[in-house]
């Protein structure tokens, strides 16, 4: 079944369950804003990815922090539904901004414990190798939680938004992890080599 959602695109991947703060300027963005607020409506924000517009996700307004004296406005949202854009009106009728058909893609939430178990040590694995201390996991946590944690490009990112069940999402990230920790291991035993050089150090001698 195709539903009509108002279009906000920007140059990001949106995971559902994600929370996103944005700064609201342009007019036409105002204008959308103030239709969602009075149709009490969700709307879209497809993501431009290889220079095309695709997919993209249904995102809910949460609440309007902020209203400006000019119109623009500070909103916090969260994602909800990966979509197909099928169609794409711009601009619709007589507003200034696009109006688009989209179908909802399925999503299975099949995550299996075990697997999730070793992401999650894997993951603090990795956050402790780049040094970053303030990340909390929980211990059901989906992938999508993580997304946006794990250094993937904007297109990876992309990838990992079409995977319509979580069982392959965890072992695109089980993939993505057993590759990129063991390079931030070798890195680090690099740097603390370098930081030794120039050190008294001490060697066990060869036994001849």
């Amino acid at each position: 079944m195709k539903n009509s959602l108002p279009f906000f695109p920007l140059n990001i991947v949106v995971f559902p369950g994600e929370q996103l703060n944005l700064h609201v300027f342009e007019p036409r963005y105002i204008e959308l804003l103030k239709d969602c607020i009075l149709n009490k409506s969700n709307f879209c924000i497809p993501s431009y990815v290889n220079n095309k517009i695709e997919y993209g996700t249904e995102v809910r307004l949460l609440e309007v922090d902020k209203n400006y004296d000019d119109g623009r406005a500070d909103i916090k949202t969260v994602g909800e539904r990966v979509v197909k854009i099928e169609r794409m009106n711009n601009p619709f009728e007589d507003k200034l901004y696009a109006v688009g058909e989209v179908t909802f893609l399925e999503n299975r939430g099949n995550g299996d414990k075990l697997i999730r178990e070793k992401l999650k040590v894997l993951l603090l694995e990795l956050f402790e190798l780049i040094e970053v201390d303030n990340v909390n996991i929980d211990d059901d946590f989906s992938v999508f939680d993580v997304g946006h944690k794990i250094g993937l490009s904007k297109e990876l990112e992309y990838e990992l938004l079409l995977i319509k069940d979580e069982l392959t999402r965890q072992k695109f990230l089980l993939i993505h992890l057993e590759v990129i920790i063991p390079k931030l291991r070798d890195i680090n035993k690099t740097k603390a080599k370098i930081k030794m050089n120039g050190h008294f150090r001490k060697y066990d001698p060869l036994d001849f």
